[in-house]
């Protein structure tokens, strides 16, 4: 169970939830954990066992986000043909909700698998919070994942959680010699896993951000040990330099409503740049100035609504 050998009881009883809708058994699964904790992995995980059944979305914009623009994608992905005509400065989610809700109960033999809903924009939160709670689910599987914050808590409330973990310390031992080459001191692998605290990204990253001296335990390890408090930096050296054309590019894709964020590639695939991890938009973002974020927004806005009799017509890109 690759990517789930230490969590395969939450393996197990995701894969029973798929195999019961066969039977009618439609269920709702919420992911919670923080970040780099494996909720994206276990999704890919969850994703590549289901197969073609699976509509993978994941969630950007947050506060920022063009309203509707995950409720969209998702409605693409379960193939709505009504039209989505919100008006953008004035969203409404119960009619959102009326749509999914439709779909939801129209769908068959489907695993809705959605990631990161604590950065999805905020109508659509609420929209596919009320269609999941009204509709009848049967032959549909959603499972949602989101980090430990207030909209994921309060998004989740009432559904089948599931609560991720770090590594148990013998596990995250293994994992930790196996990111490196170097040899590392058992003290200081002690400490690592400590700092670390069972994350998998982090203990990862850890090695990388320390010196073969600081490793060996020949040089003391700083008194804030990189990363451990803040896991986007492990990307923040891997962006391009400032007004580049490659930073400009990945500016533009950590905005956008339309992307993934699973793994790094140097290509563009079906017409999209394809980012490593989804931390990799928190250190992009993170660098942005919020005037810089907001312009952006405005002319993803501009660029991808078109005016029409009723309003504006949101277009969703495939």
């Amino acid at each position: 169970m690759a990517g789930l050998a230490w969590r395969t009881e939450l393996g197990d009883r995701l894969t029973h939830a798929w195999a019961q809708i066969r039977h009618g058994g439609g269920q709702v699964h919420v992911l919670l954990g923080d970040a780099g904790i494996g909720k994206s992995t276990t999704l890919s995980w969850l994703a590549d066992h289901i197969g073609s059944a699976a509509r993978v979305i994941t969630c950007r914009g947050g506060e920022l986000g063009t309203p509707m623009s995950a409720v969209i994608e998702i409605a693409s992905l379960l193939k709505v043909s009504t039209s989505l005509d919100w008006c953008s400065s004035d969203p409404d989610p119960m009619r959102g909700a009326d749509v999914l809700c439709s779909a939801l109960e129209k769908s068959s033999d489907v695993a809705l698998l959605i990631d990161d809903i604590h950065d999805a924009d905020p109508s659509s939160r609420t929209a596919l919070n009320l269609a999941l709670r009204r509709a009848v689910l049967s032959r549909v599987l959603v499972v949602v994942t989101g980090r430990r914050v207030r909209p994921t808590s309060a998004f989740a409330e009432g559904f089948r959680v599931h609560e991720l973990h770090g590594l148990p310390p013998g596990d995250a031992m293994e994992m930790l010699s196996g990111a490196t080459d170097a040899a590392i001191h058992p003290s200081v692998a002690r400490r690592l896993v400590e700092e670390a605290c069972g994350n998998p990204l982090a203990l990862s990253e850890l090695p990388q951000a320390l010196t073969r001296d600081q490793l060996l335990g020949v040089r003391p390890l700083p008194q804030e040990i990189p990363l451990a408090g803040n896991l986007a930096a492990v990307f923040t050296h891997q962006l391009p330099p400032p007004d580049s054309a490659a930073r400009e590019l990945l500016d533009r894709v950590a905005v956008s409503a339309d992307g993934s964020w699973v793994a790094i590639a140097d290509t563009l695939a079906n017409g999209r740049l394809t980012l490593r991890h989804p931390l990799l938009r928190n250190a992009v973002l993170g660098g942005m100035t919020e005037q810089r974020r907001r312009e952006l927004n405005m002319e993803l806005r501009r660029t991808h609504r078109c005016p029409t009799n009723s309003g504006w017509l949101i277009v969703p890109r495939v």
